[in-house]
């Protein structure tokens, strides 16, 4: 099991800028930062995230030994991870959704985004999770939620989340160094957001339809063709949630 150590910052450009130029000195496994205020947090796909203040940002410094192409899957394992912190907080489990492979939806609202950074030997993973507001429609075309809007936050400290949010992470985390996907991916498919729903996406340079039907065991979508033919995406970059 890997001790995390939890250093928390009143202010800086990104959580996850900052590790990782500590990540590049080198610290130890398991060093993550939290940050009260970020100048200029990251979303995946280069996007911004919208930092507002008294939300969670969050960022932790992994070193997997696995093979480096399994890496991916940390998002995955994470956003798990994030669901159970939730179920925590006494939030009904109905409610909470994770969109794969890095967003956590409450009511098919986000309310938390992942981001894993790799480097050569390393990875950064960053966690937003809206407490207390949430970024506005018009900045992320998307609807959001924030814990505010579900749960008593009253008590609700960061550097106190942070630590749980952490001890469940790298409890999981060291069972997939272990087993791989395999104990988490069929207990994720029940929480997966879009269930049988029809998207559209890119495979081999060419826009196709179908339903979305869960997660294999190397965390790739699993979707059902039109053509009745199974096919693994395992980007999210080539999907497209028209209408969803």
């Amino acid at each position: 099991m890997i001790d995390f150590k939890l250093k928390v910052i009143k202010e800086c450009e990104s959580s996850n800028t900052y590790l990782l130029n500590l990540a590049k000195k080198g610290c130890a496994e398991g060093f993550s930062v939290l940050t009260l205020k970020q100048s200029n947090g990251k979303g995946t796909r280069n996007n911004k995230w919208i930092s507002n203040k008294g939300n969670l940002f969050l960022s932790t410094f992994v070193q997997p030994k696995v093979d480096k192409s399994h890496w991916s899957e940390i998002s995955i394992i994470l956003g798990f991870s994030l669901y159970q912190y939730l179920l925590s907080l006494g939030i009904d489990k109905s409610f909470i959704r994770i969109k794969w492979p890095n967003d956590i939806l409450i009511k098919y609202k986000k309310i938390s985004g992942i981001l894993v950074e790799v480097s050569n030997n390393f990875c950064i993973i960053g966690i937003g999770l809206n407490v207390v507001s949430t970024p506005l429609k018009i900045d992320t075309g998307k609807e959001t939620i924030c814990l505010r809007e579900i749960t008593n936050t009253k008590n609700l400290d960061l550097k106190d989340m942070s630590n749980s949010i952490l001890k469940i992470f790298y409890k999981n985390y060291n069972i997939w160094i272990n087993y791989s996907l395999k104990p988490f991916y069929e207990k994720i498919n029940k929480i997966l957001a879009y269930l049988n729903c029809t998207i559209s996406f890119v495979y081999d340079n060419t826009t196709l339809s179908g339903k979305i039907v869960g997660i294999n065991y190397l965390g790739n979508l699993k979707v059902l063709t039109f053509q009745n033919k199974f096919l693994y995406l395992s980007s999210s970059e080539t999907i497209i949630y028209e209408g969803l």
